[in-house]
């Protein structure tokens, strides 16, 4: 990530740092109701009526805010580097770089999920034999 980096700077704009708890707390209520999703039985209506569409909103959401806020930090000035160590300070960064990166794939593998799933219905992707 390259972006303007200010040394003298030692607090993120307050707008990454809202967005981070907010991404972070719907992240922890769509890990929630994945594993609900997933625990409960195909019987329980509220798994499709509630959870399911929820479970997507919120996860648009996440993708939109992961995109705001890489979008903030390419025309902020931030914090220069933590004085650590240059393994720890690489570490870091390529840990910050994968966080980025699995909260944009995993949203994305879940659009992509959904898609599939409808077309499955429709029989537009497998075609299923007559019963």
């Amino acid at each position: 990530m390259i972006h303007d980096v200010d040394p003298t700077n030692d607090k993120y704009p307050a707008a990454l740092r809202i967005l981070h708890w907010v991404r972070a707390l719907l992240t922890l209520g769509l890990i929630a109701a994945g594993w609900m999703m997933t625990v409960l039985a195909d019987t329980v209506t509220e798994k499709f009526t509630l959870l399911y569409p929820w479970h997507k909103s919120f996860g648009v959401l996440v993708f939109l805010i992961v995109l705001a806020q890489l979008a903030i930090r390419a025309m902020s000035r931030l914090p220069g580097p933590a004085p650590l160590p240059a393994q720890e300070r690489l570490l870091s960064q390529a840990v910050h770089v994968a966080m980025y990166a699995l909260l944009l794939l995993v949203t994305a593998n879940g659009l992509c999920d959904v898609q599939l799933f409808h077309r499955q219905r429709r029989g537009v992707l497998l075609r299923h034999p007559p019963s």
